[in-house]
This record gives structure tokens, C-alpha cells and sequence, in this order.
């Protein structure tokens, strides 16, 4: 019931009894609520396709979403990793189905319309905590290392190519009681007060 396709074999159920049998549907419609709504019967369509491109551009018309999981089968390593890359989902199992989900040490969860965050051990403590940042400056510090007054108007494209410059500075290892980026900064004001002067 609602599918275009053949159903091959099972599609008995019985609501009172919540049971559905085992069925296969052989090329159902792209627009079929079976096709379009989540699954989670014992269900499995088959939608012939032509080629690799074919199976990409017809799952993204089925969902236009991220599955929570996602089934490649293939005995083609290259195969596999190109749907791998071309299908985002929340997890995938490999020639096998939702085994991934049995798997402790691996995060387990959704994306977009499947959901989000993950869970599983460590990933359930951090997708359940919240992470602040908190800056703290010293209010009697108010002169121009700590509040520098390029910060503020007029504007210049000196001042905000030496703001910039503490923002584009990649992540470097951390030195001791010196924070790369205060550092930067640091530089890039000095380099200020030498232009300012002339």
C-alpha cells in the first residue's frame, strides 16, 4: 500500500498486531512515501539504476537529506569510496547493515533532517556538554597593549590591517605564558607606533 512499485515478495500487515513481513518492492517511484518517508520496517526497495553518477543523483532526489545510516555494498574499494564521499549520512556500514551502531568506540548519531550530535561513550558526554569560552581582561590594564586604540574610530586601513593580522594568524603550538596570536598582535601594533611616528 502507497508504493507504485511490484512488490516481489511479503507486504502482509496486520496494525493490531504491529507486524510487517518481510517484503521487497522492485522500482517503486522516486516520490513514493516509501521511498521518501524514514524507514524503519523490514522493508527494501530496489530502484535499478545505470551507473554510479545514476545512484547518486537518484538518492539525492529521494531525500534531498542525510540518512541516519547509509549501506554501501561492493566489492570495489574504489566504489566504496566514492559513494563514501558523494553520500553524507550520520554513519555507514560497509557491506553490511547498521552494524556501526553496535560499535562503542565509534560516535553514532545524525545529520541535518536525521539529527544531531552523537553518542557512544565520550561522544555522548560532549554532545551533551557545552563548551564556553571566557576572555578576561584586567580592567586597571587600560593602556595600549591591553586596550589599543587602533580598536576604535576613526578607522584606517593601517589599524585594520594590523587588527587583521592577529586574526589571520594560524594556531601555533602554545608557548610558555605567551599566547601566539597576543604575540602577533603584539608585533603588528609595534609595527603601528613605527608608521604612526613617521
Amino acid at each position: 500500500e502507497g508504493t507504485t512499485g511490484r512488490v516481489a515478495h511479503g507486504g502482509e500487515v496486520d496494525v493490531s498486531q504491529r507486524f510487517v513481513s518481510p517484503t521487497v518492492i522492485v522500482n517503486p517511484k522516486l516520490t513514493d512515501a516509501v521511498m521518501r518517508e524514514e524507514n524503519f520496517g523490514p522493508v527494501l526497495c530496489i530502484v535499478p539504476v545505470k551507473s554510479l553518477d545514476d545512484a547518486v543523483e537518484k538518492h539525492n532526489r529521494i531525500s534531498g537529506r542525510h540518512p541516519l545510516g547509509f549501506y554501501p555494498f561492493s566489492s570495489d574499494g574504489r566504489v566504496v569510496e566514492e559513494l563514501l564521499r558523494r553520500v553524507r549520512s550520520g554513519g555507514a556500514t560497509v557491506n553490511d547493515v547498521i552494524v556501526h551502531a553496535a560499535m562503542r568506540n565509534m560516535p553514532f548519531g545524525g545529520l541535518g533532517d536525521s539529527g544531531m550530535g552523537s553518542y557512544h561513550g565520550q561522544y555522548s558526554f560532549e554532545a551533551f556538554s557545552h563548551q564556553r569560552g571566557v576572555f578576561h581582561k584586567w580592567l586597571n590594564w587600560d593602556n595600549e597593549l591591553c586596550d589599543p586604540s587602533l580598536r576604535y574610530a576613526p578607522s584606517a586601513p593601517h589599524k585594520v590591517a594590523v587588527l587583521q593580522l592577529g586574526v589571520l594568524v594560524p594556531d601555533l603550538p602554545p608557548l610558555p605564558y605567551v599566547s601566539p596570536k597576543a604575540l602577533a598582535l603584539a608585533v603588528g601594533m609595534a609595527l603601528f607606533f613605527l608608521y604612526a611616528r613617521k
